[in-house]
């Protein structure tokens, strides 16, 4: 697989988990890196270490652990428990739910 940017897998994670939270951008902090792309030549030559599932594979494998061990599963069972509403993923993006959607939650 090759690079993706952060907005893209936003909305690859929405898509999987039919997110109904909002995108809103942030200004990135100046020792923010305008582009990851981590090298796996060394863990390939010293380790042998190759990917083995592909990014949906893995996205779905992660998803799936979360909402087994996270307390969103648990408030059926325990109304006082408040799940957070905001999820900031990377420096420059900030996943939030809508107005909507925090009135409901109040």
């Amino acid at each position: 697989m090759g690079t993706i940017n952060m907005l893209d897998l936003a909305k690859k994670i929405f898509e999987l988990t039919k997110s109904k939270l909002r995108i809103t951008f942030k200004p990135r902090p100046t020792d923010d890196p305008a582009q990851r792309c981590p090298d796996i030549t060394l863990a390939q030559k010293e380790l042998g270490w190759r990917p083995l599932i592909d990014l949906e594979e893995g996205l779905q494998k992660t998803i799936a652990y979360f909402r087994k061990k996270s307390r969103f599963n648990q408030t059926e069972r325990n109304p006082s428990l408040q799940p957070q509403r905001d999820i900031c993923l990377g420096s420059s993006l900030l996943l939030q739910s809508s107005p909507r959607e925090r009135e409901k939650s109040v």
